[in-house]
């Protein structure tokens, strides 16, 4: 009977780690080949193996291009359509490949017994990586769970414009929007929706304007990057009308509005919440040392360590610190993905080791560096940060749709990976209204 290498989570580091597992057990089948079973030595692992991938969701989202799906108007593409572009269902990911896939939600970890229990089954594992991903962080303000959106998932995306259009249909006064955190999915929010505002009055018949302000609790938006590309993107929020205010935290929430701890008001129509997250809950569950926001600490081989060698953790549900700095890993997609490409290595290494085809397990460890960013800040304008350098505008939102189309190549076959980019760019363009 195969030994399970079992993946909690299909986000950007749950799914490269099986990916990656899949390509080390070289199982040629994953562009349709049939496997070669007179291969030996390492090639004949995926029948002794099996890489088996969970998450509560059917569908690998593409989270990046969220606010893009907020503010496509439905005349421009359908749901359907928006859906097929973010939403990538994990079972056509992994045909082919020697990745078994279970729909089912996490109900806990027995590691006494090695086995993860599902709601509707249990399963054993030999070798386990959490890439549980993460969740929105409310700090516990009152109200604000319950009267802010928030922009986690596809249907997240669609509640926000449906809520928008809404208003603006309702409204005979200008409309109000808050975004709660200036942070890249805020900044990157309230440039696209103030963009989308004329062609919503016109399809809407409506002659409200509408106001959009960002809510930051530090000095400036984008306050954790590059001074630089904070200082870019504040003006460049200026010049398009996005209204900034920083400094502020908020104390609660009800249907009229926010309340801030220096005791003013601000009236709005929508609010939506962008201002932080944390581990998923159920690792909190786990018998694993978190630290304040709920995050597995991994060693720099996204190992757990002594006494459970044997479990991994990756992503937002893990955090590695700088071994000089002590500085934790971003909340970013690249950090997860290396993560999950370290994780699948090092099982790997490990079982060359206990099958006997290598004398000691290679380490590979997860290096701390400055990874590129792009920022885009509505119509065919990006900040992105390159190594030492900052380019924005054209050159900036050139570079944005490159990085898409490379990490559609990393997980799914190259002629889908350009079509899927293709389709989104011809209609996502059409968003890009702002000089």
């Amino acid at each position: 009977m195969a030994k399970n290498i079992v993946v909690l989570g299909a986000g950007f580091g749950g799914l490269q780690a099986a990916l990656t597992l899949d390509k080390l057990f070289n199982s040629d089948a994953r562009w349709g080949r049939s496997p070669d079973r007179k291969r030996r030595g390492k090639h004949d692992l995926w029948e002794k193996y099996s890489v088996v991938l969970v998450d509560k969701n059917p569908f690998h989202t593409f989270t990046p291009l969220l606010y893009e799906i907020a503010t496509t108007s439905p005349e421009t593409a359908s749901n359907l359509k928006l859906q097929e572009l973010v939403s990538f269902p994990i079972n056509s990911l992994i045909s082919y490949r020697h990745i078994t896939f279970i729909n089912d939600e996490l109900a806990g970890v027995d590691m006494d017994k090695k086995r993860v229990r599902l709601s509707r089954s249990e399963i054993d594992f030999e070798y386990l990586i959490v890439a549980l991903g993460a969740e929105v962080n409310y700090f516990n303000i009152p109200g604000l769970a319950e009267n802010s959106l928030q922009m986690k998932s596809f249907g997240d995306a669609i509640k926000i414009r449906d809520k928008i259009t809404e208003v603006f249909r309702n409204s005979k006064q200008n409309v109000r929007i808050v975004i709660g955190g200036g942070g890249a999915t805020g900044v990157e929010l309230a440039s696209e929706i103030k963009g989308w505002i004329p062609e919503l009055r016109k399809e809407c018949g409506s002659k409200c304007d509408t106001e959009i302000t960002i809510v930051e609790s530090n000095p400036s938006v984008l306050y954790s990057l590059d001074k630089r590309v904070s200082e870019k993107a504040s003006r460049r929020l200026q010049k398009i009308g996005v209204s900034i205010v920083t400094n502020a935290k908020l104390s609660k929430m009800d249907e009229k509005g926010v309340y801030f701890t220096n005791g003013d008001k601000r009236d709005c129509d929508i609010v939506i919440w962008t201002g932080g997250v944390k581990a998923n809950e159920l690792t909190n569950n786990m018998p694993f040392k978190t630290e304040a926001r709920g995050r597995i600490e991994a060693d720099q081989n996204t190992n757990l360590g002594t006494n459970q060698e044997n479990i991994f953790a990756i992503g937002d549900a893990a955090v590695i610190y700088h071994p000089h700095t002590n500085q934790p890993t971003p909340w970013t997609a690249r950090p997860a993905i290396m993560e999950g490409r370290i994780a699948a290595n090092n099982i790997f290494q490990k079982i060359l080791a206990v099958e006997g085809i290598a004398k000691e397990p290679k380490q590979y460890c997860y290096r701390h560096r400055q990874y590129p960013y792009i920022i885009p800040i509505g119509g065919k304008y990006a900040v992105a940060k390159i190594g030492p350098f900052v380019i924005s505008g054209i050159f900036g939102w050139a570079f944005k749709g490159i990085t898409e189309l490379n990490y559609f190549l990393s997980i799914m076959p190259p002629l889908q990976a350009l079509k899927i980019w293709l389709k989104g760019f011809l209609i996502f363009i059409k968003n890009d209204r702002l000089g």
